[in-house]
């Protein structure tokens, strides 16, 4: 049986929540570099920092309950075994 701790797929959104914030950066500083910024382009993302926000609090108050040393099974031989 391959078992993983649950918490690997924390660091796993941890990563991508980190390549996340990069690649929004690397966003604003072309928007400010550029002077492309306008009243629609900050609506916008001003609006996609709000979304943001929300689903990062959604996240954490879910995220509270969870116990992160529950195993999580991958592979199990059983399952090949009932069909033979």
């Amino acid at each position: 049986m391959l078992t993983v701790p649950l918490s690997l797929f924390f660091y796993l959104y941890l990563a991508f929540l980190a390549v996340f914030v990069i690649f929004f950066l690397i966003n604003l500083a072309h928007l400010i570099g550029t002077g492309t910024i306008t009243i629609i382009s900050a609506g916008i993302t001003i609006a996609v920092v709000i979304f943001c926000a929300f689903i990062l609090s959604f996240t954490w108050n879910f995220l509270q309950t969870v116990d992160w040393q529950t195993p999580v099974v991958l592979w199990d031989t059983t399952w090949i075994s009932h069909l033979f």
